[in-house]
């Protein structure tokens, strides 16, 4: 059924003053946004194209929650240049033809997550008036507004969006993934229009307080293909259908970001940072719940490698099948390739293994993963890359580039062995694992030594304990007297 999709949020009490004073919180998110985007606007994968430049005009800024309870930011930003797709109606522009705004989400280590916004109006003499921010933009939709609401990541990257009609939001805008061609096509419960996007560009420059200069036209980029998603008209025989003419795509494979998600336009899971796309889907599967049931340090791990901004906000991981020395289960690449961490999975090796020992696996290359970017971005976390730099010190030998012995000496005697251990309990909770397997303490502690047994504390073990752990190490990578179950074979 055609659902009438609101867009409601409350403002806060302070947000009535916010254009008079700028209040704390947004002075933190000025702060941050401007040191955040001094520092990565000239980086290669920062923004996609150069022409999306300017900057927010913080004495027009405003606070709210969103219908979901979560916190916006939302400021009024001035591109130096904005384009306006061809397919839409907006082909004439005027200085106020469009509303562009900057929204961040606070996350709870003071950092935020930002988006942009960007409002088409189908009149070409619709004319963006500040006291249409006031009231408007994303936290509410005016009643006489038709047109094109265009999300962004901050690297430029298209989200998705909504088609407005009469201040209501009638269709949901989404990335055509295959951008080979431009069609319409009839499917079961309604109609896919797809538009090949050519965009056009203008410049312009706004001085705080005074104004804009007008618009010119500054060329034109074949960008992509973009789909709208129309439901059919319901049939006579099914009444439980609900009107038609408008509606919402297919959910696909969207899922919610725990902070940031756009109210109605969910981010993909595809647009995250941990690229599984060259494992098998049940890898992906044990991979995305070993994510899921994630606690402690292993969380703040996981949610580093699981956004989209460049290094060192976000960190970058690929997981692939290969070889690896020593016919280990798994190994990480000891440099990093254009900013990215590469995990291989040795599939020979672990065609038999349980899925606690991929558990294990994966969460031993993370923290790998991990540390190579430290060393790259000391910024991150100064004591821990003093932790690391005195392990290099330590453990080095020049001109090899292996840094096994340096990061498992420091994994085992800086607590991230009995992390290991944790996450794998709270992995195997997750499955259903019975309480005779979870209180087994000494299993979890004896699993998560695999793959340190080059580390000066694993030398001064006795031979008893030496054997255990290797008995229990390969009886779960080879699924023979495990107690995990074996999986993904």
């Amino acid at each position: 059924m055609l659902g009438v999709l609101l867009l409601s949020s409350c403002l806060e009490d302070e947000n009535e003053q916010a254009f008079q004073k700028i209040n704390p919180e947004i002075e933190a998110a000025k702060s941050w946004y401007e040191s955040f985007d001094k520092e990565y606007q000239p980086a290669e994968n920062a923004r996609q194209s150069s022409k999306a430049k300017g900057k927010p005009d913080w004495s027009q800024s405003k606070i709210y929650r969103q219908a979901d309870g979560k916190k916006v930011i939302e400021v009024r930003f001035n591109f130096e240049q904005i384009d306006i797709p061809s397919h839409l109606k907006t082909e004439e522009l005027s200085k106020n033809s469009v509303l562009q705004t900057l929204l961040l989400y606070p996350k709870e280590n003071g950092t935020y997550i930002p988006y942009f916004l960007v409002i088409y109006p189908d009149d070409p003499n619709f004319q963006f008036e500040q006291e249409d921010f006031h009231r408007g933009a994303y936290q509410s939709i005016p009643e006489e507004f038709s047109g094109v609401y265009r999300f962004y990541r901050w690297n430029g990257n298209f989200i998705g969006g909504w088609r407005i009609k009469n201040g209501v939001k009638t269709h949901r805008l989404k990335e055509f993934k295959s951008k080979t061609k431009s069609e319409s096509s009839r499917i079961s419960s309604g109609t896919l229009y797809c538009y090949v996007i050519e965009t056009t560009w203008y410049t312009y420059t706004c001085f705080e307080g005074i104004g804009c200069t007008t618009p010119q036209e500054d060329g034109r980029d074949i960008n992509g293909v973009e789909c709208e998603y129309v439901l059919a008209p319901p049939s006579p025989m099914d009444p439980d259908t609900g009107g038609g003419g408008g509606g919402t795509p297919p959910s696909g494979n969207e899922c919610e970001q725990p902070e940031g998600n756009i109210l109605d336009v969910p981010v993909e899971c595809e647009e995250e940072e941990i690229d599984l796309t060259k494992l098998s889907n049940c890898h992906q599967f044990l991979i995305n719940e070993l994510i899921g049931s994630s606690q402690a340090e292993f969380r703040v791990i996981f949610e580093k490698f699981s956004g989209s901004l460049p290094p060192p906000y976000n960190f970058n991981v690929k997981f692939q099948y290969g070889n690896c020395p020593n016919s280990s289960a798994g190994c990480t690449s000891p440099l990093l390739i254009n900013n990215e961490a590469v995990i291989n999975l040795n599939k020979s090796i672990i065609s038999n293994s349980t899925d606690l020992s991929i558990a294990r696996t994966v969460l031993h290359e993370m923290l790998h993963a991990y540390f190579l970017f430290l060393e790259d971005f000391p910024t991150e976390n100064q004591d821990l890359n003093t932790l690391l730099n005195y392990y290099i010190a330590k453990y080095n030998i020049p001109s090899n580039i292996n840094y096994n012995p340096i990061h498992h000496n420091l994994f085992v005697e800086n607590m991230f062995l009995n992390d290991i251990a944790l996450e794998l309990r709270n992995f195997a909770e997750g499955l259903g694992y019975p309480t005779s397997v979870l209180s087994n303490n000494e299993f979890f502690i004896d699993m998560a030594w695999a793959g340190l047994t080059d580390t000066d504390v694993f030398n001064k073990l006795s031979i008893s304990q030496k054997n255990r752990i290797s008995n229990i190490y390969y009886s779960e990578l080879n699924g023979t007297s495990s107690i995990g179950t074996i999986a993904c074979n």
